[in-house]
């Protein structure tokens, strides 16, 4: 999976098909059952994608697949026609419609992006409205909110989903601590002996995350 991540910088990640076994812990945590019609709104480059389609033929649910032309142009009249009820989209999507302009709408989950408080006093209220966090090493979400309120931290990514999380000190991920980097340790991420940082090799299931 390509990416430029947190760091701008292009890279690839070998994601192995074990972290497919997380989507059973993110199932509950987005509110998606059988009865679910999940908007498949993501680019099949965006590891989102996955969620959209494989979680939703997991729990017996129903993808929805909008056209080009209405995913650019009409996107929530297309959501209404296929009566979709959950969505999982970037801040900056979500900011080009609004909440009264879905019909059947109940789950939104956002990410991939920072969440502002203007965000949360438009949907907090409209939607079950959750965030969720998780780089492209450690696909495909580490992190699940509980749905938010408009009194809610918009930096709160949430709990783990499927790993372990320790927060550590910016400079020495063996330090524990400071709120200025993450530690993820979980079956979620990269094959042995993958670089994933500029200043060292992790062992398998370890990643080290700016936040």
């Amino acid at each position: 999976m390509f990416t430029s991540g947190m760091t701008g910088k292009p890279k690839g990640a070998i994601i192995e098909h074990l972290c497919i076994a997380t989507l059973r812990c993110m199932q509950p945590r987005m509110f998606m059952n059988s009865n679910s019609c999940v908007l498949q709104f993501s680019s099949h480059d965006w590891d989102v994608a996955v969620i959209e389609t494989l979680l939703t033929l997991r729990v017996g649910g129903c993808i929805c697949i909008p056209s080009d032309e209405e995913r650019i142009s009409n996107l929530a009249q297309a959501t209404n026609q296929m009566t979709v009820n959950c969505a999982v989209l970037t801040p900056t999507v979500a900011q080009l419609v609004r909440p009264e302009d879905f019909t059947h709408l109940e789950t939104l989950v956002v990410g991939g992006e920072a969440l502002s408080l203007a965000d949360l006093a438009t949907w907090h209220d409209r939607v079950r409205f959750i965030q969720s966090y998780g780089p492209a090493e450690c696909s495909i979400a580490s992190a699940v909110s509980e749905p938010l309120t408009l009194s809610s931290n918009p930096r709160t990514i949430g709990q783990p989903c499927g790993c372990v999380a320790w927060t550590v000190h910016r400079d020495n991920h063996h330090l524990l601590g400071t709120i200025q980097k993450q530690l993820l340790r979980s079956l979620l991420s990269l094959r042995p002996g993958c670089r994933i940082s500029d200043k060292g090799i992790y062992p398998r299931g370890c990643i080290k995350l700016e936040i």
